[in-house]
């Protein structure tokens, strides 16, 4: 094993750069997405403005009353792309969301106080950018956690979040939803390495803390809660997931101390302490809050939903478009939602070209097929596959199971049914509001890709049909790219077709021995050309949508 452990050292530095080199990627474009998008032309980017310049000027939080939602004049700013900066201020609408991230910006906002309003604006995108970075961290480190012995799922997953167009376009806005992302993402990274290390005292703390920053910043996250509290549950349970005790466990031991939560300390058996625990430490994060908007809006009232419901009148409802029964409706929320998940860019305006969203569902229809056939490490190898099986536990393998894999399941189911039921009265398929659940997606997404490039290391060619097809997306993604860049010059539909069909074969018709060495080499491609497609996104797209202000 001594030489297994050897790889594994290298193994560590060449990830710690790949994820440095992914940041500098995502950095390099969400900056450009800030630069391309004049001000004010996110979606509801004023309103969390004018949130952010009353909490820096007076130190308290606004209270949403009626006169702070105009639906003529925000229609009317949005078709003319907010040529006047003045003509924001009436938009107040967002006075009822929860405070933590108005604070934050609030700082930067005092900081930024004297400077021109582009660059103070340009300062509040930067601290959206920071924080979408930190979605792109908790992605690696979910995907190392539940999947250890897949080295290149961890990278993948990161290379998933950072590229995906619509993310970088909304982590360099002004919004609550870059706050809102990033708690999501660190809970369920906690989530992971507890699960597979076990909850102690500190963990339970941790998650509890997490939790009350999730209350305090955004209704969207909050599927996050029940989650974790099952989870510490679970995990801490008689008979749960076994662990080695840690450090501190250890220490304690040997000292002979008692822990005043031994249950707790040794990281088993602590489910109801757990929970508990975390549950009381959130409740005291985020009560002031709850007790200010009791004071404010009502004892019934505790979020200011219901204040909220009485301002902001004229949303558009299905039922005002849609006669009931009629499934067209469901036929438009899938579609829209889907490609805003990818990119539908300023106030759901700016849209790809029908290729790349083409593109993107043949990309997440081989994902689910590689998920399909993930199976078990051994199970089907030949004999010849076997004898390379502990160079696959280091370089990766689409045969080791997912641990938990329920932790990427239940937060995409919660986050997709909250998006379902919001929009089963009002007309909101908006992508974006499934990035709390990004990080599950991309691990997602990137294990059934992982599954797809190790095929190639079938002895039989036809065993390395997936692989083909993987390559063959690839190469139709790059061919996507340089068309879309280019103005679509030279390709032509025919000739994306036949760049695609072209790296299928040449990966089919490899040597098995050649094949056997390919996996890395189409997940690192695959990362180039999703940063290649969201660069084209950006540049091709997004930067002539907008004038030049």
């Amino acid at each position: 094993m001594r030489h297994l452990a050897n790889l594994r050292r290298p193994a560590g530095a060449i990830h710690a750069t790949l994820l440095t080199l992914i940041l500098i990627a995502y950095g390099y474009l969400a900056v450009g997405y800030a630069r391309a998008t004049p001000r004010w032309n996110n979606p509801d980017e004023p309103a969390h403005f004018n949130y952010i310049r009353h909490v820096a000027r007076t130190g308290t939080l606004p209270v949403l009353q009626a006169g702070d939602w105009d639906a003529a004049l925000l229609g009317r700013l949005t078709t003319a792309w907010f040529p006047n900066d003045y003509e924001i201020d009436a938009l107040r609408y967002e006075g009822h969301q929860p405070p933590l991230y108005y604070v934050l910006g609030a700082a930067v906002y005092r900081l930024t106080d004297g400077l021109p309003l582009p660059r103070q604006v340009l300062a509040l995108k930067l601290l959206s950018i920071v924080l979408g970075g930190v979605v792109v961290v908790a992605a690696y480190v979910v995907a190392r956690e539940l999947a250890p012995t897949e080295p290149l799922l961890a990278p993948l997953a990161s290379v998933t979040v950072a590229f995906v167009p619509m993310f970088g376009a909304i982590s360099a806005a002004i919004n609550n939803d870059s706050l809102a992302n990033a708690l999501a993402a660190t809970t369920l990274a906690a989530l992971a390495v507890g699960w597979r290390r076990g909850f102690e005292v500190r963990g339970a703390l941790g998650v509890g803390v997490l939790l009350g920053l999730l209350l305090l910043t955004k209704l969207t996250v909050y599927v996050y809660v029940p989650l974790a509290l099952v989870a510490i549950y679970l995990r801490g349970r008689p008979g749960g997931v076994p662990s080695p005790p840690g450090p501190l466990s250890l220490t304690q031991e040997r000292a002979g101390r008692r822990s005043v939560l031994p249950s707790l300390a040794s990281g088993r058996g602590a489910g109801g302490e757990g929970t508990l625990l975390a549950a009381l430490v959130a409740l005291a994060v985020v009560l002031p809050w709850l007790v200010r908007n009791v004071l404010t809006y009502g004892p019934l009232d505790p979020l200011g939903l219901l204040r909220h419901d009485a301002v902001v009148v004229g949303q558009p409802r299905w039922s005002e478009f849609v006669p009931p029964g009629d499934l067209s409706s469901l036929d438009f929320f899938a579609r829209i939602l889907f490609r805003s998940f990818w990119g539908v860019f300023g106030w759901m305006g700016v849209i790809l070209d029908d290729g790349f969203y083409v593109l993107y569902l043949a990309l997440t229809l081989l994902a689910l097929a590689g998920l399909a056939m993930r199976r078990i490490p051994g199970g089907g190898r030949t004999a010849g596959e076997a004898r390379v099986a502990d160079v696959e536990r280091v370089v990766g393998t689409s045969g080791a199971r997912l641990r938990a894999p329920w932790l990427l399941v239940a937060p995409i189911a919660l986050v997709f049914g909250e998006v379902a039921y919001y929009n089963l009265t009002f007309v909101q398929p908006q992508g974006r509001y499934l990035f709390p659940a990004l990080v599950p997606l991309a691990v997602g997404l990137s294990a059934g890709w992982c599954a797809l490039a190790e095929s190639a290391r079938s002895a039989r060619w036809i065993g390395g049909l997936p692989a083909a097809l993987l390559a063959a997306t690839i190469g139709w993604s790059v061919a996507e790219w340089h068309g879309a860049v280019r103005a679509r010059e030279p390709w032509t539909d025919n000739g994306l077709v036949l760049a695609a069909l072209a790296t299928g074969v040449a990966v089919a018709i490899l040597p098995a021995p050649i094949r056997s060495a390919l996996p890395p080499a189409l997940i690192g491609l695959l990362g180039l050309a999703l940063g290649l497609l969201d660069y084209a996104a950006l540049v091709r797209f997004v930067a002539p949508a907008f004038p030049v202000r």
